[in-house]
Formats: structure tokens, C-alpha cells, sequence
């Protein structure tokens, strides 16, 4: 049986700083990836809607998500990024966690001291997340999965991330922006969108090279 899969985009207000409203391009795309498998893929924006902490614990009890991602591009927002984990466990002791993007991958030391996370992908995600989802589906073959750190008996076990990244671009799906509330993203009257300055809408962004 598939699982269903929940994206978090964490409120980056949270802790004073300042807030920064980003096109979701990379959890569209991993959202395209997943569904190719047929996972059940949705999303929870607390950053979009200004969630308060209270009101990312009321959704992630209405979704009841059975595993939770988290995607975190900066080492500047990663305070938010623990707290919703934190209250992701706090729902459901037994929701599974992931986290993977920049952070993870440039601080391994300091993002797997929570213990609110189970998983970590270090790397480009797209061909490690489906792995993942596949081996925690299964029930193993953890350790044959380039660029994961998980903990397996309380101790924390870190695959060497072998892997340069992906050499077929092309064998990746268009990303699927359809979790999305895109006609918000694309408002660029709205306070704090990104700073370009489009004379046409709608429009779209994609990633030429890595």
C-alpha cells in the first residue's frame, strides 16, 4: 500500500526573521516524482498562509500525514525547520520524518542531533527520496541508499554519499505544481514575493543546469 506524503513548508517568520517567499520549485518537482510512483503527494504551507505554530499543528492533524518532508534551502530559516518537526512528533509520535536540501546537506553534524527527524538526505533528492520511500515501505535495505543517514537501534548511521548527482536531466517529469496555490505564488503585488519584476503573468521558472 502506498503512503501518503506531506510536504511542510515551514513559516520562515518564525523566530524574528525576516520573510522569504520562494517559488516552490524543487517540492513540485520531487511532488512529480512521487506521483509518477503513484504516492499520494499534498502539502502544507504554514510560510504562504502566516501559519502560527498552533494552526501547523491543527492542519498536520487534519491531513494526518504518514510521512512528513521538509525541504531546507538555508541554514538561516533552520530554527523553523526543527519546530515543525517538533510539532509534527507532537501530533504523531509515529509520523515518519525526512528532511533534505542545503542545510542537511552542508551541516550533517548539527541537523542529525534531532532526534525528531528519522531520515536525512544529503544531495540532490529526487532519485534518494523514492529510495527511501520505497526501502521504509519495505521495511529495509536502508543502507544501500547513497547519501541517507537514519538511526537504527538509537545509533545514528550515515551512508557516504557516493553519488555526483543525476547524469539523465531529462529522465526527470516536468515538475507538478498542482499542490500548489500557484495564482498566490504568481501575485506579484503581494508583500514579499520574489523580486523580479514580470510584465506578464502567468509564468514559470525551471533549473537549466546543477
Amino acid at each position: 500500500m502506498k503512503k501518503k506524503f506531506t510536504f511542510i513548508i515551514p513559516n520562515t517568520t518564525w523566530f524574528g526573521k525576516r520573510y522569504w517567499h520562494n517559488i516552490p520549485y524543487i517540492e513540485a518537482l520531487l511532488a512529480a516524482v512521487l506521483k509518477q510512483k503513484g504516492y499520494e503527494v499534498d502539502v502544507i504551507d504554514a510560510n504562504l498562509d502566516n501559519l502560527d505554530e498552533e494552526q501547523l499543528e491543527k492542519q498536520i492533524r487534519q491531513k494526518s500525514p504518514e510521512i512528513v518532508g521538509i525541504g531546507e534551502m538555508a541554514l538561516e530559516y533552520r530554527d523553523c525547520v526543527h519546530k515543525s518537526f517538533e510539532i509534527v512528533k507532537k501530533v504523531n509520535q509515529n509520523t515518519i520524518t525526512i528532511i533534505g536540501g542545503i542545510y542537511p546537506t552542508l551541516s550533517p553534524e548539527i541537523v542529525t542531533k534531532d532526534k525528531n527527524i528519522d531520515y536525512f538526505v544529503f544531495g540532490e533528492g529526487e532519485e534518494r527520496l523514492l529510495a527511501l520511500i520505497e526501502a521504509i515501505k519495505k521495511g529495509s535495505g536502508f543502507e544501500n541508499i547513497d547519501g541517507l543517514a537514519y538511526r537504527k537501534n538509537e545509533q545514528l548511521i550515515m551512508n557516504q554519499r557516493l553519488m555526483s548527482g543525476i547524469k539523465d536531466l531529462d529522465s526527470l517529469p516536468l515538475p507538478d505544481y498542482s499542490i500548489f496555490d500557484m495564482k498566490r505564488y504568481m501575485n506579484y503585488q503581494q508583500k514579499f514575493t520574489q523580486n523580479f519584476k514580470f510584465k506578464q503573468l502567468p509564468i514559470g521558472i525551471i533549473m537549466t543546469s546543477r
